[in-house]
């Protein structure tokens, strides 16, 4: 198995605990009786279509990327992710999705040799999100 297989996996796990989250799957029955979906369950799809089309980038990217082109790749990304998650009352990705995203997104550009600095330097969903008009 390759890295960028292990990170499909990854996606594939993190995907799993947004279900059991937007399903109340963790809840026992007499917990539901009071309870909400956070989010749509049907929006899960999309987001691992997304995770699994940047790993899909990344991989494709030269292991000399410039940090330039990391940090516009990064940003573009963000910037699918900031749509997706308005597109449904921004329910699905909060603070807590968002640093497991990013977390996600340093270790996949890491395994494409990306220098530690530029890891550093990489936005985050909240920071692109900030910079819309």
């Amino acid at each position: 198995m390759s890295a960028f297989d292990t990170c499909r996996e990854a996606v594939k796990e993190f995907i799993v605990d947004l279900h059991t989250f937007a399903t109340g799957a963790y809840l026992r029955e007499s917990e539901r009786a009071f309870w909400d979906a956070p989010f749509d369950e049907h929006a899960l799809p999309e987001l691992e279509s997304l995770l699994l089309g940047q790993i899909d980038t990344i991989e494709s990217f030269s292991s000399y990327a410039d940090s330039e082109a990391v940090i516009a790749n990064t940003r573009g990304f963000y910037d699918q992710l900031a749509a997706f998650n308005e597109k449904y009352a921004c329910a699905v990705i909060e603070p807590e999705e968002e640093a497991d995203i990013h977390t996600l997104m340093c270790s996949w550009w890491q395994i494409r040799g990306v220098e530690t600095e530029t890891l550093a330097t990489l936005p985050t969903l909240h920071d692109t999100a900030e910079n819309e008009p």
